[in-house]
């Protein structure tokens, strides 16, 4: 008889994983990485407010938006697959349509800068023999060329609900020179005594301009400045230097200035009885004010800690907030309507690649799409819209 045999309990030799188990384990592993580096950025990431919609791109490659009237009308830049800078106008009704242009079509060769209430847009185009004219656009007319005093090159900054238009342009003789220009007028230069290099940028209903200038001991200094009164030096203490961008109603403007010492641009708002306050961050170096409304409401951009470039939304009552970058990287905000409609644009960062060479070598010739600017389309941004309830006051 033979006994049962016993359980072996030597031990076993495991076998070796084949290649392909180690791969799938490899692969696994770098999932769930990714998968957890992914979720604790969403976790740790800023918890901006996503009140706003983007506007689309009209079939292009990108589209900012600079400018926005009281009947929430918006014009901004796109940009198409050839490269080339165009115009449009943006409804709820209709979305976008290109305004045209007053000949060339290549990069740059359309700006806009300006709608008023009444629907009249202004900027300036490139004409078929090379020379930068300002256009008026209405909806019946479409664009027209705007006398330009003999000049070359000639850019309108800004338009009010009268037709008012304010601007610059430089002579045969290289000289250059502010302008304002109404329909029955024409384009008048104009001046403010000891300076030079005048830039108007805004104007409001009452016809008051307002904007950058250079004075004879070289300093970059805001005004502002009427047809009856002339114009007046805003002054920026403690400042390297201040411009303007904003203008409402009652006279506020608002702007940036580089602080002393750290040289650093720092929003501000102006009016005669308070002088000049600044308006902080969102908690990073630096803050840009671009536009104000009757309300008291300002628009514009603040770095946060993160180093983001972030729209915001200011009001005395309650301070800088963040508008949020409608799920891209950097967000700016350039323009505010009266009924608290904000419009600006939103992109995206460069590849990490890109921006470790940036960096390491200032020399780099990057592309614009990496270099954004103030007002002015890149080539992966997107115009966007948001909207902040605006508070009646009562009469």
């Amino acid at each position: 008889m033979t006994s049962p045999q016993s359980p072996d309990t030597s031990p076993q030799r495991k076998s070796a994983p084949s290649g392909s188990s180690k791969r799938r384990k490899v692969i696994i592993l770098i999932v769930s990485c990714v998968a957890l580096l992914a979720l604790l950025s969403y976790v740790c990431r800023e918890r901006d407010p996503e009140m706003g919609m983007l506007l689309g791109k009209l079939g292009g490659k990108a589209s900012d938006a600079i400018g926005i009237n009281d009947a929430g009308m918006v014009v901004g830049h796109w940009r198409g697959e050839d490269g080339s800078q165009r115009a449009f106008l943006w409804t709820q009704e209709t979305g976008m349509q290109d305004i045209g242009t007053l000949g060339r079509i290549f990069s740059g060769s359309v700006t806009v800068t300006g709608i008023n209430n009444t629907g009249m847009i202004v900027g300036n185009s490139y004409t078929n023999n090379g020379e930068a004219h300002i256009f008026l656009w209405t909806q019946e007319a479409g664009m027209q060329d705007i006398d330009t005093l003999g000049s070359d090159y000639s850019d309108a900054t800004a338009i009010n609900d009268a037709g008012m238009v304010v601007g610059s342009f430089i002579t045969k003789d290289d000289e250059k020179h502010a302008f304002w220009w109404t329909q029955e007028s024409g384009m008048q230069s104009f001046g403010i005594p000891d300076t030079e290099h005048i830039r108007p940028q805004v104007i409001n209903k009452a016809g008051v301009a307002a904007g950058a200038l250079s004075t004879k001991q070289g300093k970059r200094r805001s005004f502002i400045w009427t047809r009856e009164s002339g114009g007046q030096v805003i002054d920026a203490p403690g400042a390297n230097s201040s411009y303007v961008c904003g203008i409402n109603d009652a006279g506020k403007v608002v702007g940036s200035k580089s602080d002393i010492p750290d040289g650093n641009e720092n929003a501000f708002i102006w009016d005669q009885e308070g002088g000049m306050r600044t308006l902080g961050t969102l908690g990073g170096d630096y803050s840009h004010a671009i536009a104000i409304n009757d309300a008291g409401m300002v628009v514009g951009f603040s770095a946060t800690k993160s180093g983001k470039d972030r729209a915001f939304t200011w009001t005395q009552e309650g301070g800088m907030q963040n508008l949020g970058a409608l799920g891209y990287d950097h967000s700016r905000a350039v323009a505010i309507n009266e009924s608290g409609q904000i419009v600006g644009y939103v992109w995206n960062d460069p590849p990490f690649w890109i921006r470790t060479l940036y960096w390491a070598h200032q020399k780099i010739n990057l592309p614009s799409k990496y270099l954004p600017d103030r007002r002015g389309v890149h080539e992966n941004s997107e115009a966007a819209l948001w909207t902040m309830p605006v508070e009646k006051k009562s009469e």
